[in-house]
C-alpha cells in the first residue's frame, strides 16, 4: 500500500472508497478464513427451514463480536490500531452490552465466548488476509505475523491449515412481550 493510502480517512465514504477494495480482496483471496466465526453464529442461531434469520424489530436477534478487554481486543485497539492508517478504538461486547439488551426489553437466552480459528493454507495467506482486512500499512514486513502469534497464538489444523485463534462474543437474545 502506498504512503498516501495511509493517510486517515476523514470521512466515511473516503474511508470506504479507500478500504472497501483491500477488504474485498481479502474476502475473495480467503473465502473460507473465517468459515468457523460463520458456522458459530448459525449452530447457535438454531436455524430451520423457512425462518428469518434475524428480524430483531419482531422478536430475535443474534450478536456475535469481539468482547472487551479479550486478546482480540487487544490486538485491535493495540498493534491494529497502531498499524493503519485509521486507528482503532473498538466498541466491543461485554456485560454492558447484556444490561443494555436488558433495559431494553429483551431477554438474553445465552451468551458465551467463543473460540474458533481463522483458516489459512500457510503464513503468506494469513499475512496477506490480515494486511488487506485491517490496512496494515505502518507496520515492518514481518512485523504482523509476529504480532499474531505473540498476540492471539497460531497452531497447525488437523486439516493442516494454519489456524490463527479468533474469539468472538455470541449473544443469542429474544425480545420480551410488551405490557399492555
Amino acid at each position: 500500500m502506498s504512503a498516501a493510502a495511509c493517510v486517515p480517512a476523514h470521512d466515511y465514504q473516503t474511508h470506504f472508497d479507500r478500504r472497501g477494495g483491500a477488504c474485498e480482496r481479502a474476502m475473495r483471496t480467503q473465502p473460507g478464513a473465517q468459515a468457523a466465526e460463520f458456522a458459530q453464529v448459525l449452530a447457535r442461531a438454531a436455524l430451520a427451514s423457512g425462518m428469518v434469520v434475524a428480524d430483531v424489530p419482531a422478536g430475535g436477534g443474534y450478536l456475535s463480536d469481539v468482547a472487551e478487554a479479550s486478546a482480540v481486543a487487544c490486538f485491535l485497539d493495540g498493534f491494529v490500531g497502531r498499524c493503519n492508517s485509521t486507528g482503532h478504538q473498538g466498541r466491543f461486547l461485554g456485560q454492558h452490552t447484556l444490561r443494555a439488551l436488558r433495559e431494553t426489553g429483551w431477554d438474553t437466552q445465552s451468551h458465551e465466548h467463543v473460540s474458533f480459528h481463522w483458516a489459512f493454507d500457510d503464513r503468506a495467506a494469513r499475512d496477506g488476509f490480515c494486511r488487506d482486512l485491517f490496512d496494515l500499512c505502518r507496520c515492518a514486513p514481518g512485523e504482523a505475523a509476529r504480532a499474531a502469534e505473540a498476540m492471539l497464538g497460531t497452531e497447525r489444523l488437523p486439516d493442516g491449515r494454519l489456524g490463527l485463534r479468533w474469539q468472538l462474543m455470541t449473544i443469542v437474545a429474544r425480545r420480551l412481550p410488551a405490557c399492555s
